[in-house]
């Protein structure tokens, strides 16, 4: 289905509100061979909806089987920008992509709390 510019351009105004960093990723390897990664300094930011409720539903509704730590809807401008595994920090959480759902409107993306 098609869908305007201007009403993405209007959706993009009014829901999606929040800042969110992306994180660079670093992998390191140790003396010992151990294999360590390690998020770092922010490497680029997107605007998006910020959600922390229905994850049940979500769940069901795309078939996943992990914990949810957080929903974010954003535009699909942003989909080059984040892939699976992107660190992601939202009020000083960060957060692993875990999927990435595309809409004709929107980009859907689903994160763990990365530890």
């Amino acid at each position: 289905m098609y869908i305007p510019k201007t009403f993405k351009r209007a959706v993009e105004k009014t829901f999606y509100d929040k800042s969110i960093v992306i994180l660079n990723k670093i992998d390191t390897l140790d003396a010992e061979g151990d294999y360590y990664v390690e998020s770092a300094d922010k490497m680029d930011e997107f605007i998006g909806n910020v959600s922390f409720s229905n994850f049940k539903e979500i769940k069901e509704e795309y078939g996943l089987e992990y914990n949810i730590g957080v929903v974010i809807s954003t535009s699909l401008e942003n989909k080059d920008k984040i892939n699976l595994s992107t660190l992601i920090s939202y009020n000083d959480i960060t957060y692993e992509i875990t999927d990435k759902f595309e809409s004709d409107s929107h980009l859907l993306l689903i994160g763990s709390v990365w530890e």
